[in-house]
C-alpha cells in the first residue's frame, strides 16, 4: 500500500465474492495519508465476478478479521462505506 493516496475512491477496499467462502485476516493500514479520497475505508461483501459489479445484497461468506488501520490523516468525502453480512461478521470498533 502507498504512503499517500490521492484522488481515489479508496485506501482500504477488499472485495469478496458473492455466496462465496473464505478469510481476509491480518491486513494493516498503518500511516497513510489521503487527499480528496472519496471513501478512507470500503468493504463490500457484495461483489458479482460474472457481472462484475457490486450487487448491492453482501452475501458473501468471508470471514473479515484482524483488520488493522492507524495513522489514518488528511481528507476523505467518507471515513467508511461497509456492506457486510451480519451472518459472517463479528466484533468491530472505531478508534
Amino acid at each position: 500500500m502507498y504512503p499517500v493516496e490521492e484522488e481515489s475512491t479508496s485506501l482500504a477496499r477488499p472485495r469478496t465474492i458473492i455466496d462465496l467462502y473464505g478469510s481476509i485476516t491480518g491486513a494493516t493500514y498503518t500511516d497513510n495519508t489521503l487527499s480528496n479520497v472519496e471513501n478512507a475505508i470500503v468493504f463490500y461483501l457484495d461483489y458479482s465476478k460474472s457481472e462484475g459489479v457490486y450487487t448491492g445484497g453482501a452475501t458473501s461468506k468471508v470471514e473479515i478479521t484482524d483488520i488493522t488501520i492507524s495513522g489514518l490523516s488528511g481528507t476523505a468525502d467518507a471515513i467508511y462505506d461497509i456492506l457486510v453480512n451480519a451472518d459472517v461478521v463479528g466484533h468491530h470498533s472505531d478508534r
